[in-house]
């Protein structure tokens, strides 16, 4: 049994699968449930009570050695909280677990996965090292005692898509439809970030503050129109803006949809006010108009004749501004990301 535990990394994936692998496993699952209910799960006890030959890995500093463990999906759910105590489950895979009311002590996570995963009121000690983890497409509520110290290395996530988030505030307004989360992006909520102070924990960090502020934000906005005995519009104001301006907001393509759609308004408002503009003779003329407005080139070939065309040539000519302003800063982001 001791060749199981002290195998090289190259039998990681299977060492669970061979007879041997079986047999530890089967008692693992017995030891872990029998230990739940008393609130600590600690391998230092499993270690010295077991019949078989289970050892420590001297690289693990004494803990035992349970790399590339396989966690079935409610195994860690229990209606009490509990401690999991001495152990490394580098490379083990929590993928699709339900997990619930859990804290790490003195434990190994390295490398490990929890695609899928849904995590609530979980919390690291210091002396728990969650290292280059991936949470792709988990659920996570409530996760605490991540600092500098215990996660030198950075999670891996999936971002929230723009087309997403953008048909998610959409459907906000119009219908009032609560979001619901999907399992195509990692969602963070309550997720502790103030002691994760590496220059590398630094994009995650942002990131995290940014989606849990978008999506409590979006979860309390209300329709553009209602009913309640009268027409009532609602706004949060602001909201939209900080979506397109905030610190993470880094897609060049939501940027070029956005002046694609403005400039299509555009042009079908000035069409159809062209009585206020000189030289509009057709809707190609009008988006030409907007193009060079837009851009503040200005040829002087068509103007505005009165106030409305010089409001509607304003807007346009602001709305310029504002996207080449955006264009600078979405370089910036990505050079700032990169370096």
């Amino acid at each position: 049994m001791s060749s199981l535990l002290h195998g090289d990394r190259a039998s990681i994936r299977d060492r669970w699968d061979n007879p041997q692998g079986k047999i530890l496993r089967q008692e693992i699952i017995n030891f872990w449930n029998a230990q739940k209910s008393s609130g600590t799960i600690d391998f230092n006890t499993f270690i010295s009570t077991s019949k078989s030959e289970f050892g420590p890995r001297n690289d693990n500093d004494g803990k035992i050695d349970l790399d590339g463990f396989i966690f079935i999906t409610d195994f860690l759910t229990h209606d009490t909280p509990y401690i999991i105590k001495s152990a490394t489950f580098r490379h083990g895979k929590f993928d699709g677990v339900i997990m619930r009311n859990v804290s790490f002590s003195d434990v190994v996570l390295n490398n490990s996965t929890f695609l899928n995963a849904s995590i609530r009121d979980i919390e690291m000690t210091n002396d728990t090292i969650f290292n280059n983890v991936d949470v792709s497409f988990a659920h996570i509520v409530s996760l605490k005692g991540l600092n500098s110290n215990n996660m030198q290395l950075p999670l891996t996530f999936e971002k929230i898509t723009y087309t997403h988030l953008c048909g998610t505030v959409r459907r906000k307004f119009i219908s009032g439809t609560k979001p619901t989360f999907t399992r195509t992006y990692t969602y963070f909520e309550h997720v502790e970030t103030e002691n994760m102070n590496r220059s590398n924990q630094k994009i995650i960090k942002e990131y995290i503050d940014w989606f849990e502020h978008t999506w409590s934000t979006t979860m309390n906005l209300k329709r553009i129109v209602r009913w309640n005995g009268k027409i009532e519009l609602g706004w949060n104001h602001g909201f939209v803006i900080f979506t397109l301006t905030s610190k993470n907001w880094s897609s060049f393509w939501i940027l070029a949809r956005c002046i694609f759609f403005f400039h299509f308004a555009s042009a079908i408002t000035i069409f159809f006010a062209k009585s206020h503009f000189k030289g509009i003779g057709s809707i190609l003329g009008a988006w030409y108009y907007t193009i060079v407005t837009f851009t503040t080139l200005g040829y002087g070939d068509t103007y505005p004749l009165d106030w409305l065309g010089r409001l509607i040539a304003g807007i346009i000519a602001m709305v310029g501004y504002l996207s080449l302003a955006l264009l600078i800063y979405l370089f910036t982001r990505k050079i700032d990301k990169t370096y």
